[in-house]
């Protein structure tokens, strides 16, 4: 596993994978979708791949909101 340009990059059964994001853990989150994919046969690897590339989360644990005047 490293820290490439585009988020972390590892291998899965032998396939390169880019998790297009930055937090390390997205990886764990990959690998466990992966897992559960590849159990039920929901997707090829480059299908996965494509839906993880495609993936942009809508918040985060480290998201501020503000609500009124309090952070």
């Amino acid at each position: 596993m490293r820290r490439g340009e585009d988020g972390f990059e590892f291998t899965i059964d032998g396939q390169r994978i880019c998790t297009g994001q930055s937090g390390v853990y997205m990886v764990y989150n990959t690998l466990a979708v992966y897992a559960i994919c590849r159990l039920f046969g929901l997707v090829g690897f480059e299908s996965f791949q494509q839906r993880v590339l495609a993936y942009r989360p809508t918040n985060g644990r480290l998201q501020n909101f503000v609500l009124g005047d309090r952070c």
